[in-house]
């Protein structure tokens, strides 16, 4: 299964936009998340021929800005698709698929959405002054699975982990905002060595990981790991 990266925070292209955000595609019709702003989220696609009429379902990993900014301007180019959100999710969000008379889909549990593409289920997490709630999205290939994240606000660590027991076979791949910006060298490396025991081959970080946490990932997977950027595409 082919993955491309549409919008994130570093792209090797220099036709393309940096921004704040994050998006990837599956194959032709699978959207995971749709970046900051509906201005990079359209302008990436096109640069990249990302054909957003025949996007199928729409994933989204959580509802902050940076996740949802191109989710209406998809919308309004194709209001046929499915969205799975979650329930704890907000008002706001589910109106706005209400409004163009997309399909709504809230799984809080493991749950495959098409041949070998799954949705994590629901983790939530303290954020700020309530509750926030998360998911990933798993992609079967023949190597392993690959687990793709927003922000693993809940944790990456904890996501795995949870993962692992409705995912059979190994996990060839983690990409993503591993929300790791305000942890500790030592909580880092600490958090690495669990991924590494838990059987992660690879490693993509990227989006809210920060930089340092990029690059100690870097020296600990070496050549397993991937330097992730918009326009990057990869196989699993």
């Amino acid at each position: 299964m082919k993955l491309k990266i549409i919008a994130d925070n570093y792209t090797g292209n220099k036709k393309l936009k940096e921004c704040w955000g994050f998006s990837v595609i599956i194959g032709d019709d699978i959207l995971f998340d749709t970046a900051d702003s509906a201005e990079t989220f359209l302008y990436n696609a096109k640069q990249l021929d990302v054909d957003l009429s025949a996007i199928k379902k729409v994933v989204i990993s959580h509802d902050h800005w940076d996740h949802i900014g191109g989710l209406e301007a998809l919308l309004k180019i194709n209001p046929n698709i499915t969205v799975y959100g979650l329930p704890g999710f907000s008002e706001n969000f589910k109106k706005l698929i209400k409004k163009y008379g997309a399909r709504l889909e809230e799984i809080d549990t493991y749950h495959e959405i098409a041949d070998n593409i799954f949705v994590s289920g629901a983790f939530s997490t303290a954020y700020k002054s309530g509750l926030l709630q998360e998911q990933a999205l798993i992609v079967k290939g023949e190597e392993g699975a690959a687990v793709i994240y927003g922000c693993a606000h809940p944790g990456v660590v904890k996501m795995i982990k949870n993962i692992k027991k409705s995912l059979p076979g190994e996990i060839n791949l983690i990409m993503g905002g591993f929300h790791l910006a305000q942890k500790s060298s030592r909580e880092i490396k600490d958090i690495i060595k669990e991924l590494k025991d838990l059987g992660v081959k690879k490693a993509a970080p990227t989006h809210c990981t920060g930089e340092a946490a990029i690059s100690m990932f870097k020296e600990a997977y070496a050549h397993n790991f991937i330097p992730a950027k918009a326009g990057m595409s990869l196989t699993c």
